[in-house]
């Protein structure tokens, strides 16, 4: 039949449907495209096999399912012939989004054509002019001129179109994760709907009540989808054979997975996958085109599985990967860990054949992929090797098989653990007797939490009790000598269950009272596993009492006030701790002196090495503490852990004194710590203000501040929700309920240099500390701003004249040590301890000012070079401030001071004097940036001020870029007058403040080098 022929019958049939006012504007199309689809495949030889509605129980699906003989299963959805393909609906988009993860769909409104091929669009096409479609008006002229060549193409590529063979890793990690995801967002759609009845609720039941007590109908679909992927693709390995969901868990060893096997038998019953069928069918479309042999070993050297689950879910879904911690951990840390762990069992624990010993048990308590079991079994046998010659390898490796257990939550990396160390041992010459020791579980979850279930599918269901009658077992009985593994980190569902209600209170009641506002940083997964594993090792029935447990995770534990009471229950505990320092926090300044910092992860978050180890034999006193660090780029780190022997030397080590709740940090050094702290000179700090929602409540003048609040109060609900960003404690509705009242807009130290408005409404401002700094402050103060730890290059303190925020100090949270407190009235007096005061002028015959005082301290903690001499004690204490014995040092500190007081609160102002000037005629704020060869700061194409030195534009307070930061915070604002004045003076002030750094070098060292009071002696002690 003519493709002329074809299209004019498509297009009577349809204008001939329209012209019923009762029509569907979709589904009643759907018979003449089914023709349509039918007939033009017959005129290009295809043979199509079109099922429309694909199923008329399955939930979600597209429009239509096509077969071609030997392709892959296509799909095709339609929408109403007046709906722009360009600009469809957010409900229509979305589940374009979803159904693209098919490799081949086509998407069209009956003329417009859109074909998508492995997520992306690859061709468009129109069938017919739209006008064609119209009920009513003339065709056929603009039918017979219209060119349908493109069209023809279209649709020979959707028919064509096969899933290529799959052989390479990273291949297979792009194709299997859409085809998961296709298969989640089905199961998703569809437990929305199914009543609880229903199979799929049942099996839904079933995985919460046994395996995972807090899954959610999202949780389980993603389970769900994983279970399928992993379990199809695992039979395809063992088969080689094309599959079908009916027979597939018939090749998946029941022996070595028999949760997989029995869970896939079930996920693919016929009344379970009633709703959902079309994706798996897609899914088994795609695992059929796999190379059996893809994830084999091809070079020994390198295990292609190592990368794949991480990359796998790279793919299917990041931020799951970032709430679960899915991050491959580099080899040279887990072979590390494994090493010293095996070392640690030869000499202390008196194991000759250290890991493969007997009565060594293993676990790795988030096991992910396998990677630290797999180390472990290869650093067992190759000290079998070493000890006992090659005949004992094969035998440990066997050995080694039963002993090392692993707990995971998600069944894509239990699957692929699996499946590691299973090559891994057979590879090493060991026998597979059973399944291996790895297990579905929640590990912060209780053991025995429901003794008395019963089964929903009899036999099918029995696996499922079996792996969590295993996991328990673990968790009850097992005695672990070795637990090691990276954790996951970060915040989510870490503030209730079992380890959180039970077991975390040990960890809080220690934290001191200054500290208890932090608790919620406790709140973190790592920690509760580190709870867990105490647990495990020393307080269960079964626990050994010893043992060895190493983890890398977050590093925050080492110094934050709320982690004092675990810090100071691992000293009670272990004999010795050994902290490796990596570092690597993005968010915290590089301390003075280092110039290059990367962690080992892609995380923000700074990262660390702990090997706690308890021998059995001490009875009392506290753990002996070894600390070392490392900075520098990822790859000098792994290079330097690959070199490190299997050995802990002590002479690589710091000792770290003190004990109890103290910081596993090495000792201050003895000058710095004989001086007085910010919290010891002064009687009261506070935290700054933190508003959560700064581009509402702060700007950088009073008339932009207006206009942003009463843009807030003139928007619709809608508008004022999408510009407030509730959080727990403060949401859109109460401030809406609040009256505009601009005498709450005042001066807001925001930054170093950096002075804005904030609008100072309690309904707005998440935490204003109305009742703590407020009061103090009253209605004009000054303060200096720094931190408690983790001081950068530059100052090690800053004032602020204005209400400072918690950021005043340029980043992280900064503490506030205001001069004045004015809580008891205008001028109740100053906030330096009066015996400090009385103290000095006794010493010294003079009366001691406290604004003199105050001038004094800034001179040393303003001196840079202070922060470079003293960068590893500042990246642990606060300052700390040596008291001169010498009168004439003093002075000159105060003088030097009272200078830096004038430039940065701009009471000394800029003189106008032509020294730096504006140039251009730009009216807005575009840009920032810096040309050192001429010395010039430009904020637009052609305006910019002048002269800059390279001193001035890279001036930082503890890693803070004042220049930069003040102008990019400023882009796209009107370049006023009153901005065109700030500008000038920030930039006078900071080259007045780089002109002083001779002075301020003299005077730091000739303080440094002079004698000093001690603590005693100025009433401190």
């Amino acid at each position: 039949m003519e493709i002329q022929t074809v299209l004019t019958r498509y297009c009577q049939r349809i204008r001939q449907i329209r012209q019923d006012p009762g029509h569907h504007p979709e589904t009643s199309l759907y018979s003449p495209l089914e023709v349509l689809l039918g007939e033009i495949a017959g005129t290009l030889n295809k043979k199509i096999k079109i099922i429309s509605q694909y199923s008329a129980g399955e939930i979600g699906s597209p429009d239509f399912c096509l077969r071609t003989a030997g392709k892959s299963m296509a799909f095709l959805e339609a929408k109403a012939p007046d709906k722009n393909l360009d600009r469809l609906p957010e409900p229509d988009r979305k589940r374009l989004e979803r159904y693209k993860d098919h490799p081949n769909l086509t998407l069209t409104n009956f003329w417009d054509w859109r074909l998508f091929q492995e997520g992306k669009e690859v061709q468009r096409a129109v069938l017919v002019p739209q006008e064609c479609l119209d009920p009513y008006g003339p065709y056929q002229d603009r039918l017979a001129a219209h060119n349908f060549a493109p069209f023809l193409h279209l649709l020979e590529r959707f028919f064509d179109y096969a899933i290529p063979y799959i052989a390479k890793p990273e291949q297979l990690c792009r194709f299997l994760a859409r085809a998961a995801r296709l298969v989640r967002g089905a199961v998703e759609d569809a437990m929305a709907i199914a009543p609880a009845d229903s199979p799929l609720s049942q099996i839904y039941a079933e995985f919460r009540d046994i395996l995972f007590f807090d899954l959610d109908e999202k949780g389980f679909a993603d389970a769900y989808a994983q279970t399928l992927a992993y379990g199809l693709l695992l039979a395809r390995q063992a088969t080689g054979q094309p599959l079908t969901l009916a027979t597939a868990h018939a090749f998946v060893s029941p022996e070595r997975h028999k949760l997989l096997a029995a869970t896939l038998n079930l996920l693919a019953q016929p009344p379970v996958t009633a709703m959902v069928g079309w994706s798996l069918t897609s899914l088994v479309d795609l695992v059929n085109q796999v190379d059996p042999g893809v994830l084999q070993y091809e070079d020994p050297t390198h295990d292609p599985l190592l990368y794949f689950y991480e990359d796998f879910l790279a793919e299917y879904d990041p931020a799951l990967r970032k709430k679960r911690g899915s991050y491959y951990t580099p080899l040279a840390i887990v072979n590390f860990q494994t090493r010293v762990v095996n070392r640690l069992l030869v000499q202390d624990f008196h194991k000759p054949y250290g890991l493969a010993d007997q009565g060594i048990d293993v676990l790795d308590p988030a096991v992910g992929t396998g990677t630290y079991l797999v180390s472990a079994l290869g650093e067992g046998c190759r000290h079998m090797r070493r000890s006992m010659g090659e005949p004992a390898v094969a035998q440990a490796a066997t050995y080694l098989g039963k002993h090392l257990h692993g707990f995971e939550i998600q069944v894509g990396p239990y699957t692929v653990a699996h499946y590691r160390l299973a090559t891994a041992i057979k590879e090493y010459g060991g026998r597979l007797t059973g399944r291996l020791p790895i297990y579905l579980t929640d590990t912060l979850s209780p053991s025995f939490g429901h003794p008395d279930f019963k089964p929903l599918f009899g036999f099918m269901s029995e696996p499922i009790t079996d792996e969590r009658r295993e996991a328990d077992r673990v968790k009850a009985e097992i005695p672990i000598i070795v637990i090691l593994g990276n954790p996951p980190y970060g915040r989510g569902k870490a503030e209730d269950g079992w380890v959180w209600d039970h077991l975390m209170e040990d960890f809080r009641k220690e934290v001191p009272p200054e500290y208890r506002i932090d608790l919620n940083n406790l709140a973190d997964a790592y920690v509760s596993f580190y709870r867990w594993a105490l647990w495990k090792l020393f307080e269960q029935e079964a626990a050994p009492r010893r043992g060895i447990l190493s983890f890398i995770t977050n590093s925050r534990w080492l110094l934050g006030g709320a982690f004092g009471g675990m810090r100071h229950m691992f000293r009670r505990y272990f004999n010795r701790i050994y902290i490796l320092d990596l570092h690597g926090d993005s968010r915290a300044p590089l301390p003075a002196g280092v110039e290059l910092d990367e962690n080992v992860f892609d995380i923000q978050v700074g990262v660390s090495i702990a090997v706690c180890v308890a021998d059995g034999y001490r009875e009392e006193g506290e753990a002996e503490v070894y600390y070392t660090g490392l900075y520098g780029t990822a790859k000098s780190k792994e290079e330097w852990l690959n070199l490190f022997p299997d050995n802990l030397p002590l002479d690589r080590f710091e000792a770290v004194s003190g004990g109890g709740t103290d910081p596993l940090y090495p000792p201050l050094g003895q000058d710095f710590a004989a001086w007085p702290d910010m919290t010891e000179i002064f009687r009261k700090k506070f935290i700054g203000i933190k508003t959560h929602r700064d581009k509402l409540v702060v700007a950088p003048t009073f008339r932009i501040l207006k206009e942003q609040i009463n843009t807030f109060y003139s928007a619709p609900e809608d508008g004022k929700e999408a510009i407030f960003h509730n959080s727990r404690d403060k949401t859109y509705l109460r401030a809406a309920a609040t009256s505009f009242d601009q005498n709450l807009i005042m001066p807001y130290g925001f930054r170093p240099l950096d002075n804005q408005f904030i609008y100072y409404q309690p309904a707005f401002v998440e935490y204003d500390r109305r009742t703590s700094l407020k009061p103090c402050w009253g209605d004009s103060n000054i303060c200096l701003a720094t931190r408690q730890y983790r001081h950068g290059r530059g100052p090690s303190a800053f004032i602020q004249i204005s209400l400072p925020s918690i950021h005043s100090f340029g980043g992280d949270q900064s503490h506030i040590f205001p001069l004045w407190d004015r809580s008891t009235g205008a001028w109740a007096g100053h906030n330096f301890r009066p015996e400090l005061l009385e103290s000095l002028a006794g010493h010294w015959g003079w009366e001691v000012k406290p604004e003199n005082l105050f001038a004094f301290i800034y001179a040393v903690l303003g001196w840079e070079g202070y922060s470079l001499k003293f960068a590893r004690e500042l990246a642990r204490s606060f300052p700390r401030v040596p008291f001169p014995r010498d009168y004439g040092i003093f002075q000159e500190g105060r003088e030097l001071g009272q200078r830096l007081v004038g430039l940065h609160s701009f009471q000394e102002r800029y003189p106008a004097d032509g020294s730096i000037t504006l140039t251009g005629k730009g009216e807005q704020i575009e840009k920032c940036a810096y040309d050192p060869q001429v010395r010039r700061l430009y904020v637009a194409a052609e305006t910019y001020a002048a002269p800059v030195s390279p001193e001035a534009w890279g001036y930082v307070v503890s890693g803070y870029e004042v220049s930069r930061q003040w102008v990019k915070r400023r882009i796209n604002l009107p370049f006023t007058l009153e901005l065109q004045r700030q500008l000038l003076e920030v930039i006078w002030a900071l080259e007045q403040t780089v002109n002083l750094r001779p002075a301020l070098n003299d005077f730091g060292e000739r303080l440094l080098a002079a004698p000093h009071f001690s603590r005693p002696e100025l009433g401190l002690a």
